[in-house]
């Protein structure tokens, strides 16, 4: 789906916090709505395709896609211009996507009890060297048999980049919670990259 394809938009030039600004101090019904069109076109592909990796499903993507742009809308008075603006909408995505799953029942969750003790600093990074290191072609198979909220740990800490201390605050967990959750996430995925294997070396 490609939400820019035949737009030439007039506005490339002007800086998403100079949109964000002409949204909230628009003067009339005709300003606001184009200046909003003019974010829509900058984000509704990359929130598309964000929703897409982390529900799974493409008309799913489509209506979470809608519901979060109008969160950003309601809330775009919020956006105090001390962060990028994308970070700012993909706190949006990720809080929006995590109450999706949640609601589901597809939590990934574990009674502390079980849950196994913190890897010291070295195993975590070996984990981590290890991981990265594995075969994209496995990976990408294995990463599509994941829980919804393993690939959204995953994608938010592997791809995106965010720092524990980010995605526990996104997700309103502790930090050694979230790193237990990567484990079993990078866990579970290592299992499911080593059947793989097996199975096209059988």
């Amino acid at each position: 789906m490609d939400f820019s394809k035949g737009k030439t938009s007039q506005f490339k030039e002007i800086p998403d916090q100079e949109v964000v600004l002409r949204i909230i101090q628009a003067q009339n019904q005709k300003e606001l709505r184009l200046f909003q069109a003019e974010l829509y076109q900058r984000y509704a592909g990359k929130i598309y395709h964000k929703c897409i990796s982390l529900a799974g499903d493409t008309e799913v993507a489509k209506d979470l896609m809608h519901d979060i742009f109008i969160k950003i809308f309601v809330n775009i008075s919020r956006y105090k211009g001390d962060a990028p603006f994308y970070s700012w909408v993909f706190a949006i995505v990720y809080n929006h996507c995590f109450d999706y799953l949640n609601k589901k029942k597809r939590m990934y969750s574990t009674p502390i009890s079980e849950l196994p003790n913190e890897p010291a600093d070295d195993d975590w990074e070996l984990q981590h060297k290890l991981f990265r290191e594995a075969q994209l072609s496995s990976m990408e198979a294995a990463f599509e048999k994941l829980k919804p909220t393993e690939k959204l740990l995953l994608t938010m800490f592997y791809q995106d980049g965010l720092p524990i201390k980010e995605i526990s605050s996104l997700l309103q967990s502790s930090e050694s919670a979230i790193k237990m959750r990567l484990q079993r996430s990078r866990a579970h995925l290592a299992e499911l990259i080593k059947k793989s294997t097996h199975e096209k070396d059988a």
